[in-house]
């Protein structure tokens, strides 16, 4: 077998980077280490690899998540940052849950992303994928925008607000959560709009089904629009673009020990206290 492990460039997650890849070793596996601190990374190294293992926070995961769709291959979450929402296990059973990892001791669960498209003049300008949400909002000044919204042919309405959150279910507890959007379990295939700073008191979150495809444009000035995905992806818009989202085909395979959805957020966010 071959593990890349996913690394965010700390003392405490590279310590345990190493102890892993021994135990991983002296098991007759071979092992990668890949510093996730830039965005230049050979990406070739995971073309045959058998899993990765993401070693950090949650930013680690959502970059090494990329990797793993775009490979379709399976992703190990371990906690070795600040939240650790995504991950499977917490930085002191990192070593436990490793071992029953490399002895098959798991389940394969899969979460959706989203395909995020920019058409310009009816042309495909920008593609990308984000696995929690893919983000439309105000890249200069502080106007209002006004964002119509079509899914599939039909129109939804028009937002007058900061912006505008896409999100999957595993973004529902992330920047869609802070914008007062529901949570929503990750085995659930939807979408979820949720407006920035709507300039209404009617403006709610609305889910869509996901065999639909949403897309979204400025009335006046997108010139002064970007789009964010995952939080690391930035794209900046112009005139006339319309974004154009979709479930993508690949979903996200994660190594799961059955770690309950309803206790995570309980323990991480505070959930009904």
């Amino acid at each position: 077998m071959r593990f890349v492990f996913c690394v965010y460039p700390t003392e405490k997650a590279r310590n345990l980077a190493e102890r892993l890849k021994n135990i991983a070793e002296k098991e007759n596996n071979s092992t990668i280490i890949c510093e996730l601190n830039s965005d230049d990374i050979d990406s070739s190294i995971f073309k045959d690899s058998n899993a990765i293992v993401s070693i950090g926070g949650d930013g680690t995961f959502l970059k090494a998540s990329h990797f793993a769709i775009e490979y379709d291959i399976p992703i190990l979450g371990l906690n070795a940052g600040t939240l650790g929402f995504l991950t499977e296990a917490g930085f002191a059973e990192s070593e436990e849950i490793f071992l029953k990892f490399l002895k098959s001791k798991y389940d394969i669960k899969t979460r959706i992303a989203l395909e995020c498209n920019v058409k310009r003049d009816d042309k495909i300008c920008f593609s990308a994928f984000a696995l929690n949400e893919v983000v439309v909002y105000r890249s200069e000044f502080t106007r209002l925008l006004k964002l119509s919204f079509f899914i599939d042919e039909d129109y939804g309405g028009t937002y007058k607000a900061d912006g505008l959150i896409i999100s999957t279910p595993t973004g529902s507890t992330a920047y869609s959560l802070s914008a007062g959007g529901p949570i929503v379990s990750p085995d659930v295939e939807c979408m979820i709009l949720t407006a920035i700073s709507p300039h209404t008191l009617s403006a709610r979150p609305l889910i869509i089904p996901t065999d639909k495809v949403l897309r979204i444009k400025e009335n006046k000035d997108s010139e002064y629009m970007a789009i964010s995905l995952d939080g690391h992806l930035n794209y900046k818009l112009s005139t006339g673009d319309e974004v154009v989202i979709k479930k993508m085909k690949n979903n996200l395979k994660t190594v799961s020990f059955n770690k309950d959805f309803y206790s995570t957020i309980r323990e991480k966010l505070r959930w009904t206290e």
